[in-house]
């Protein structure tokens, strides 16, 4: 049952009341969310060019807490239509939304944060995490690093602060850093010549960290004892059959599933052949269209054991409002 169109015109009404504070016009929206009847889908009709005048940083911030606390973080998705809008009129709102919900306490607001700007693509805005205080930069970094995910988007307006003036974070972005390079290390360093200019010990470290693991990885290599290949054969051969055969009933059932689809469709059938061709349905070789996705994996976590992994997802989701010590979330 969604919210009547009532409530939608009331609420329109009280926000174009005259003289409307910031802190009241929060109140409506945050009462119409907590109202009977209203669905997550709901967040479209009162999220649009119609309120859109209303919503400044503060109201944003404060009816999006709001949903993360009712629905979960995954409810910031409702918030991307009006927030592409507000690109196209004042990227510096949506920037400073995003942002103040990456260095939140609550660990929900976080994770919502950081899923906004990768979504919105912000690293390529203008924004210098340079101009945030020193709390927030801290904060800023920690955030943006302690999920492991999508370094494409992170680390362009993360390694930059490697340029700061300021010892304590360039020391918090080194020690972060380094527990990034477990799964990132080549992208890490491509993006630390790309983007870091200021000559510091921080930065010298990391070019030092970096050739030592770079040094460590290539001896491992080398070290048979330590492949599975060769220190435990039988084992290892075990593993690669039940792997083939496990791709090779996945493989049997999905053309089996696309066979009947196409019977369903009524879709004419067509063959793979090698050399990136294919046999259209008449015959005739065609030319397989190239499609490619590269998508960077954080490895380390696979590596966790049950026990690391549940401890690692929940210090990401840690709330930091009991917090006194940065090097307590470090």
């Amino acid at each position: 049952m969604a919210i009547s169109n009532g409530k939608i015109e009331q609420l329109i009404h009280t926000l174009s009341t005259p003289k409307k504070e910031e802190h009241e016009i929060s109140v409506a929206f945050i009462n119409l969310i907590d109202s009977e009847g209203f669905e997550i889908n709901d967040f479209s009709r009162i999220l649009n060019i119609r309120t859109y005048t209303f919503l400044t940083v503060p109201i944003l911030i404060d009816v999006a807490k709001k949903a993360i606390s009712i629905y979960s973080e995954q409810v910031i998705e409702q918030f991307y239509d009006i927030l592409r809008f507000m690109l196209t009129k004042n990227k510096i709102n949506v920037i400073d939304f995003t942002v103040n919900l990456i260095i939140d306490l609550d660990g929900k607001n976080r994770e919502a944060g950081r899923k906004t700007w990768d979504e919105l693509s912000l690293y390529e805005s203008d924004f210098d995490a340079l101009n945030l205080s020193q709390q927030q930069q801290a904060l800023f970094i920690i955030s943006m690093l302690q999920d492991l995910c999508n370094p494409e988007f992170r680390l362009p307006k993360i390694l930059p602060l490697f340029n700061s003036q300021d010892d304590i974070i360039r020391q918090i972005l080194y020690v972060e850093l380094v527990k990034y390079c477990d799964s990132y290390l080549s992208i890490v360093k491509e993006y630390f010549d790309k983007y870091v200019t200021l000559s510091s010990k921080q930065a010298e470290e990391f070019v030092n960290f970096y050739n030592s693991y770079v040094s460590f990885m290539k001896q491992r290599a080398n070290c048979k004892e330590l492949s599975s290949k060769f220190s435990q054969p039988a084992l290892y051969e075990e593993t690669y059959r039940q792997t083939t055969a496990r791709m090779r009933e996945l493989s049997i059932g999905i053309e089996k599933e696309i066979e009947q689809l196409t019977k369903d469709l009524s879709i004419k059938k067509v063959r793979p052949a090698r050399g990136h061709i294919y046999i259209d349905y008449d015959g005739k070789l065609k030319t397989l269209t190239p499609v490619r996705r590269f998508a960077h994996f954080p490895n380390s976590v696979n590596a966790l054991s049950a026990l690391e992994s549940t401890e690692y997802m929940m210090k990401i989701n840690d709330n930091w409002d009991k917090i006194t010590d940065i090097c307590e979330i470090l």
